[in-house]
C-alpha cells in the first residue's frame, strides 16, 4: 500500500533513522513511479507498505460460515460476556450447556467498544462506505493508496454487493 506523505514533517519524521528501524520491513521511503502519478498527488513520495492488504470481508465471512457449517462447529449466538468463565476456559450457553475453548477471538469491529476486555481501547468507528469507480481509460494501478481514504484497485471479476 502506497502512503503519500502529507507534508514535510511527516516525511521527515518518518525518514529518520529511528522511525526506519522502528518499522523495520514494514514500509521503506518510495517515489511514485509514472502509474501512481496519474492518480494520487505526492510530490513528497510517500511509504510503501509491506505486509499489508485488503480482504473481501463478505466473501470471506461466506466463505468460513460454509465451511464451518460442514466441519459442524458454528453456533450462531448473541455472545452474553456473563457466561464466559476464563479461570476455567468455559462459555456457558444460554444456561444449557458449556463450550470449553484454549483459545478466544473476539470478532466484534467497533462494537468491541463494548466489550468489557477491550472497552479501554480508542476505538475510531469508520462509515464502511463504499464507492466503486470505473475508469474510462485504463489507469494501470497495481498498488492500493492510502490518502485520508483509501483507493484499491478490484479484478475485472471483482465481487457486487447490494
Amino acid at each position: 500500500m502506497f502512503r503519500p506523505f502529507p507534508n514535510q514533517e511527516v516525511k521527515d519524521y518518518l525518514l529518520q533513522e529511528t522511525a526506519m528501524t522502528n518499522y523495520g520491513d514494514f514500509g521503506q521511503y518510495h517515489t511514485p513511479n509514472d502509474s501512481l502519478k496519474s492518480v494520487v498527488k505526492s510530490e513528497l513520495g510517500g511509504v510503501m507498505t509491506d505486509h499489508s492488504g485488503w480482504v473481501d470481508l463478505p466473501l470471506m465471512l461466506d466463505t468460513f460460515k460454509e465451511y464451518f457449517e460442514k466441519k459442524q462447529c458454528l453456533l450462531q449466538h448473541l455472545f452474553d460476556y456473563q457466561g464466559l468463565h476464563l479461570e476455567s476456559n468455559t462459555y456457558q450457553v444460554n444456561n444449557e450447556w458449556t463450550l470449553s475453548f484454549n483459545k478466544l477471538i473476539f470478532c466484534e469491529g467497533f462494537y468491541g467498544r463494548n466489550n468489557p476486555y477491550f472497552s479501554w481501547l480508542p476505538f475510531n468507528p469508520v462509515k464502511g462506505e463504499v464507492l466503486r469507480v470505473k475508469f474510462k481509460e485504463d489507469i494501470s494501478l497495481k498498488e492500493m493508496i492510502n490518502q485520508g481514504v483509501f483507493v484499491i484497485p478490484l479484478s475485472v471479476g471483482y465481487r457486487d454487493w447490494e
